[in-house]
């Protein structure tokens, strides 16, 4: 669950990294409370910073749910048994991030344990955010999240750990496939058994993933794993000689499958629940032009005439506004400007069958 309080502040509009903002120097000069929200210009994709006293304590990727359960699995923490569980005794409205905190209650982890997942996943995001060339930002006060938390942290301090993070990552990734990103490999299991020393039980998680899944970012969301993890994990096992580089290439990604995918891939909500219930909606009032004389008028639920007659925008947005008011809306219009032209004759025939209803009843 999220709160939001306060009032958003004008949108930094400047093309320029997010270290380079002058509104985050302000943030952590004036020790404020709230949400950075960001947006990246090349995609779109959209992030929020939340910091409390001028440091930085969560990241939340618009389009992401960090898959915290699967990790702990992963992990060897839990089994299972346990994730189905707890994903059967949870809310159905709530996040992934929710089951660690439930896992936590029931003694089944430690809070160290937790806190070093949440870690990872803050620098993650945070290196990813840091890593587009452009952004937008505007600041929130008083904006708050319960989400994927970590003890506040100094951004200075966070930048450098999660710049050093993805050099190393990236060193890894030259050890075995230099001329390749992670996206266009795929990989195949030699049949070589784990070697001792291969004791961590990611190693195992990920070579069975692996033989489902021939990205690497696929395997590391069904494990719940940063792209940097799998990337250590997957270094390892090529050189034990357990996996090898395939012969095909994967395929782009059409989701934010870990945090490192920020801005490399557009964000994208479907619209076809919007369509679909406008169709409806529109079915519920057309009638053949024929019979429309002979019919007498039926009376409409009130509901209905309200949700018909919404802009497609607002009709989109009204069932998940979260309270991040201006944020969700704009994340929601971005998508929905692909959908503009459909909508706009959807909504034609729809005012085009209201006045022929309000013509017969008349």
């Amino acid at each position: 669950m999220r709160v939001h309080l306060g009032r958003h502040k004008p949108p930094t509009k400047i093309g320029l990294p997010l270290a380079s903002h002058p509104e985050v120097d302000r943030v952590c000069a004036d020790s404020r409370t709230g949400c950075l929200e960001v947006t990246a210009s090349l995609s779109g994709s959209m992030a929020r910073l939340f910091f409390v006293d001028g440091q930085v304590y969560a990241i939340e990727l618009m389009g992401y749910d960090v898959p915290v359960g699967r990790r702990l699995v992963s992990a060897g923490l839990i089994d299972a048994r346990q994730l189905a569980q707890l994903e059967h005794e949870s809310d159905p409205d709530s996040t992934h991030a929710s089951l660690g905190r439930m896992a936590l209650e029931r003694g089944w982890i430690t809070a160290d344990s937790l806190a070093n997942i949440h870690q990872e996943f803050l620098l993650a995001g945070l290196g990813a955010v840091l890593e587009c060339s452009e952004v937008t930002s505007r600041f929130v006060d008083g904006a708050m999240t319960n989400e994927v938390c970590t003890m506040p942290l100094n951004f200075d301090e966070l930048q450098q750990a999660a710049r050093i993070r993805r050099r190393r990552m990236s060193q890894e990734w030259e050890q075995i496939a230099p001329a390749s990103s992670v996206s266009e490999i795929t990989w195949n299991a030699t049949g070589v058994l784990l070697p001792t020393g291969f004791e961590l039980p990611e190693f195992a998680s990920l070579l069975a993933a692996l033989a489902l899944e021939s990205s690497l970012d696929k395997a590391a969301n069904a494990l719940g794993l940063t792209r940097a993890e799998a990337t250590h994990l997957v270094v390892g096992l090529v050189h034990a000689g357990v996996v090898e580089i395939g012969e095909g290439t994967g395929l782009p990604c059409e989701s934010i499958l870990v945090p490192e995918a920020f801005d490399q891939v557009p964000f994208h909500a479907d619209i076809t629940p919007l369509l679909q219930t406008q169709q409806l909606v529109l079915d519920e009032f057309e009638e053949p032009e024929e019979s429309a004389e002979e019919s007498e008028p039926q009376n409409l639920p009130p509901s209905i005439v309200e949700v018909a007659v919404l802009p497609v925008p607002l009709l989109a947005v009204a069932p998940v506004l979260d309270g991040g008011g201006d944020f969700a809306i704009a994340t929601l219009r971005a998508e929905l400007v692909a959908a503009e032209s459909q909508a706009r004759q959807v909504r034609e025939r729809l005012e085009a069958a209201i006045a022929r209803r309000a013509a017969l009843r008349e």
